[in-house]
């Protein structure tokens, strides 16, 4: 059975608050197929932050009021009395690509998702490389202009994700605005350009707006510069591009990425490594979190083996999406 739900978790409330969301939710979703909790083999949640897949804990997610050292799996499993498996919501995204995706095809692979910073995320041989401390995959970190005065989330300076993120495009433009370029975007947001969202920035490059333009192609580099880093150290078969910048801007920004990756990669023409886009946009997180879930109960001995030619996953797909 498979299903799609969306409902506003209301993450400012903090995790008491979502918590409730998601109970709620899954039992908004069972009465819409007049189905038990038992129906359910397992709960998948992917969190956007660093997570402990072991123990089941949130240990901090800086873009959600109040999510630290937060034991999600025990609070889940409580409540609802079936399995549940957290993880980061960018390896579920790239794990969902992999299983269902544009990525199907490969078992080395590297996500790389912009949105209003860079997520990253590894799959070798099949399984997704969490690392000794749970944080592999945090290319949005990678230090490409150590120079730069852009500080970054993490309270580092240089991070790609300070400078090449949704935020710091929009940082740049609002900088070049304020001291006189032009750009049609200063009367979309008046008030707050931080507001800025990937589609104005799209409707501003359509009408040929040169500031907007300008930023988005520099971002576009930096990121190849960071893929071919990637490239250089993993050797991946396949890079997976994803992300609500990408989903946006993704056909103005791919022949950038692609000549930065050409231009900073060892041997780039003896390689065979696709660069790829997503194809399954908000669905990619929760289809992998729903298959990777589904995976762990069979590795665990709790479930028969998935028939691997047909892949025919009975899951329980449940969207909570804060909008």
């Amino acid at each position: 059975m498979k299903s799609v739900y969306k409902k506003k978790t209301k993450a400012t409330g903090g995790p008491e608050v979502v918590i409730e969301q998601i109970v709620l939710s899954v039992e908004d979703i069972l009465k819409q197929h007049n189905s038990k909790i038992e129906d359910i083999e397992a709960l998948g949640i992917g969190v956007p932050g660093m997570v402990d897949e072991n123990s089941g804990v949130v240990i901090s997610a800086p873009n959600l009021y109040g999510w630290k050292d937060i034991a999600l799996k025990d609070k889940m499993e409580e409540i609802l009395g079936i399995p549940v498996i957290i993880g980061n919501d960018v390896n579920m995204g790239l794990f969902g690509e992999y299983r269902f995706g544009v990525a199907k095809d490969y078992r080395n692979i590297v996500g790389v998702f912009v949105g209003t910073g860079i997520g990253g995320a590894i799959i070798i041989d099949g399984k997704i490389l969490t690392g000794a401390n749970n944080l592999a995959g945090e290319i949005g970190h990678m230090v490409i202009d150590r120079k730069s005065n852009m500080q970054c989330g993490c309270g580092n300076y240089g991070c790609i994700e300070a400078s090449a993120g949704r935020l710091g495009i929009v940082k740049r433009i609002a900088s070049k605005i304020k001291k006189g370029k032009r750009s049609i975007v200063s009367s979309i947001c008046k008030k707050n350009m931080l507001k800025l969202r990937s589609g104005k920035l799209k409707k501003a490059i359509d009408a040929g707006d040169e500031v907007v333009s300008k930023e988005v192609k520099r971002a576009s580099k930096e990121i190849g510069i960071a893929i071919a880093n990637i490239l250089n150290i993993l050797d991946p078969e396949a890079v997976v591009l994803g992300g609500g910048v990408i989903e946006a801007l993704g056909d103005f920004m791919l022949p950038f990425i692609k000549r930065s990756i050409s231009q900073h990669t060892v041997n780039y023409g003896d390689r065979k490594t696709k660069i790829l886009m997503s194809i399954l946009g908000d669905y990619s997180t929760i289809m992998g979190a729903a298959s990777y879930a589904l995976e762990k109960l069979i590795l665990s001995g709790d479930r028969h083996p998935l028939d691997q030619k047909n892949q025919d996953l009975r899951e329980n797909q449940l969207i909570l999406k804060d909008q």
